[in-house]
């Protein structure tokens, strides 16, 4: 994945800057799906609060929403349930050096 989205930013062809956070906290719902409804979060490399360009956060997201093979959950019962769901994209120097799950 973190391939995926090194090439997806790198297409894009634009000179982003930062290091630090940003992560996204969604909703996966019963059927696999995510909801359109998405919190960011960014932190710089000390996670104390920080804003990176627009841009780019708005790149991680359409890269965020490429991503369609998410699980589906079951609770008790075997039955099906939404869940909260975290991907942070940890950044150096504008470029995406990991993402965590």
């Amino acid at each position: 994945m973190l391939h995926e989205a090194q090439r997806f930013l790198a297409a894009r062809a634009k000179p982003y800057t930062g290091s630090g956070y940003v992560t996204f906290r969604f909703v996966i719902d019963c059927e696999g799906q995510m909801l359109p409804r998405v919190q960011v979060l960014q932190t710089n490399e000390a996670y104390q609060p920080f804003q990176f360009d627009k841009q780019l956060v708005a790149d991680l997201f359409a890269y965020l929403k490429t991503l369609n093979q998410w699980k589906k959950a079951r609770g008790r019962n075997d039955t099906p349930i939404n869940y909260i769901a975290f991907l942070s994209f940890k950044l150096r120097d504008g470029k995406v050096a990991a993402i965590i799950p």
